[in-house]
């Protein structure tokens, strides 16, 4: 499938994270359905779930898969002895987390243990005042790419070319819907980024001579943070709806209906040719149905608890965590689970048209060898 093959070529994460999830999840399947080197298989399982945190932190949320089947095989409820073979599977994804934050404090001087997204002395965008303007242009547009368009030219004109004039400000507020500039006017707006714009310009001299901002936010940064902050809390408490139920659902339609081919450079230029647009929409068609049938196999759990765990419950949590937590969603977000959406296809087929396909064609075979005898 495109959605894997394509990002093989990208020096990002989701160029292995599938792949290691898959690792993780044959290595945890063949270690609860076999007596033999079950711990071994455990371990190895293991240390594919660490590989992937180390790579994809959210990946982590797969790891209630290991609890769960190491519980089923040792139950500590029958036998308090057990404890040491959870310590010996848990220790090495562990042990490899740690390190890492072990490293990551002997480079730094700060305790991280994975990565940290946001740091005061870095050379880029993401700052505190940043993120709340994020969270306030997340009230009404969900695609981070058109975030971009709004805020990143203001941002470059002021680090590249001390460029602060109002044409930046302007279109910032034309983006602005009109039911959000009755809570809030152009003008309160006008002078937020003003004071953004200043901000900029005051940290240019960082970008011009590539040294690092001070180790501390400064009281500027997050004076304007608040100003965006305060612009948020308001629209919250006038449309509660809106931003508690329409924008998650907003984030739900970004994470499920795409054909998750926006990487793949001749499927979004060459979109005048017919065959290259069915393929498009028929791979948009297969990546939507496979949220539905993730949905769908829910209706089984009672009687296939463990395959709908793996299949259903698993990828449906990093589901709500971009739509109601972090919300700022990508089509490669969600590729790392992917994999147990095809499971998951797999297991919706065997149980409703292969099982009357096979039904048919043991009837067929039945009816033969009677009219043979």
């Amino acid at each position: 499938m495109p959605y894997f093959y394509s990002y093989c070529f990208f020096t990002i994460t989701e160029s292995i994270s599938p792949f290691l999830l898959v690792f993780y999840l044959y290595f945890l399947l063949k270690a609860h359905q076999s007596a033999m080197k079950k711990v071994l298989n455990y371990v190895i399982a293991s240390f594919f779930l660490g590989y992937s945190i180390l790579t994809r932190p959210y990946i982590g949320i797969g790891g209630i898969l290991l609890v769960y089947f190491l519980y089923k095989d040792f139950p500590v409820t029958a036998n308090i002895k057990y404890i040491k073979q959870y310590f010996i599977v848990l220790s090495v994804a562990g042990c490899m987390i740690l390190s890492w934050g072990l490293r990551n404090y002997i480079v730094s001087g700060e305790f991280v243990l994975l990565e940290k997204a946001y740091h005061p002395e870095s050379l880029d965008r993401m700052k505190p005042e940043f993120v709340s303007i994020r969270k306030f242009l997340r009230c009404w547009e969900p695609d981070p790419s058109k975030m971009n368009e709004v805020q990143i030219d203001m941002f470059y004109a002021a680090i590249n070319n001390a460029d602060t004039s109002s044409k930046y400000r302007e279109n910032f507020i034309r983006k602005v819907p009109s039911h959000v500039l009755k809570i809030i006017s152009k003008q309160e707006i006008n002078e937020v980024l003003t004071e953004y714009q200043k901000l900029l310009l005051s940290q240019k001299k960082y970008y011009d001579k590539n040294i690092p901002m001070p180790s501390e936010y400064t009281a500027e940064q997050l004076k304007v943070a608040r100003m965006f902050d305060e612009f948020t809390n308001r629209f919250k408490a006038k449309y509660r709806i809106e931003y508690y139920v329409y924008n998650p659902l907003k984030q739900l339609n970004l994470i499920v209906i795409h054909s998750n081919t926006s990487n793949i450079y001749f499927f979004q230029i060459l979109r005048n040719y017919t065959i290259l647009n069915s393929v498009r929409y028929g791979l948009a068609f297969l990546h939507i149905s496979l949220y539905i049938i993730m949905l769908l196999n829910l209706w089984w759990i009672k009687t296939h608890f463990k395959e709908v765990l793996i299949f259903s419950i698993t990828p449906i949590l990093p589901v709500m965590f971009f739509a109601f937590v972090f919300q700022i969603v990508e089509q490669r977000y969600m590729l790392p689970f992917l994999p147990l959406f095809f499971i998951g296809l797999g297991f919706f087929l065997e149980k409703t048209i292969l099982r009357y396909v096979l039904k048919y064609f043991d009837r067929t075979a039945k009816y033969g060898m009677r009219n043979n005898h």
